[in-house]
């Protein structure tokens, strides 16, 4: 738990793990809701605002915007693991969000556990939010606009619930909360590619760890973890 919300803090090494997945810091982290095989993260929490202008480094639990200028990141469930995004990018790339998308507008049952899934995504924003600096808090209160991405949209900010929008926000949904059909489904179609859901066997060696030239067992900062 952090600060009341159910993932785990950022451990030594996390925060440089996860920049090596995406490419570039990590700003707005909250924590880890799940690990691969090898521990590292695979699901961040991320903060539903994050600071337009940031001063570096950043201690965690003092994630603060200059001016009180906030920018909405509606996506709090982010998958981060290299070889599940490129999994998940197959499955896109070969149309499946349309697929899929045909699917739930066929089935009223598999739509209405959708709009569950979206509604409970919004709400555990909002619990976020909570959390956030009373500046945050009174940003959206002066960007209505902004306000109803962070409070109503649903997985990965989709703002109408019937329409699919990225597979990568609703497996990291699923795998962090087990209660997204749409994830529940992709889960489903990567097994049976043969693609493992705690990790590829090699991932320690070349997809996390290795990049950026930094082995196990490498101490790490969690300056920007941002919570």
């Amino acid at each position: 738990m952090v600060a009341g919300i159910p993932c785990e803090p950022l451990r030594p090494g996390d925060y440089e793990a996860i920049s090596r997945q995406l490419g570039r810091p990590p700003v707005g982290v909250v924590g880890v809701a799940r690990r691969c095989r090898f521990g590292l993260p695979m699901v961040i929490v991320n903060a539903p605002l994050i600071p337009r202008r940031l001063g570096f480094p950043v201690q965690p639990g003092a994630l603060a915007s200059r001016g009180g200028d906030w920018s909405p990141f509606p996506t709090v469930f982010w998958l981060t693991c290299p070889y599940l995004v490129a999994a998940v990018g197959q499955l896109e790339a070969e149309g499946w969000v349309e697929r899929l998308s045909e699917e739930f507008r066929q089935d009223e049952e598999l739509a209405a556990e959708l709009d569950r899934a979206h509604q409970e995504y919004a709400a555990f924003r909002r619990e976020l939010l909570n959390r956030l600096p009373r500046d945050a808090q009174a940003y959206l209160e002066q960007h209505p606009r902004e306000a109803r991405v962070v409070l109503h949209s649903g997985v990965g900010g989709a703002r109408e619930f019937v329409t699919l929008k990225c597979l990568h926000a609703h497996l990291a949904h699923y795998l962090a909360r087990a209660a997204n059909p749409v994830g529940r489904l992709v889960a489903d179609y990567l097994i049976r590619r043969g693609v493992d859901l705690a990790g590829d066997s090699v991932c320690r060696a070349e997809k996390c760890y290795r990049l950026g030239g930094i082995g196990l067992g490498g101490a790490g900062q969690a300056d920007g973890a941002g919570w």
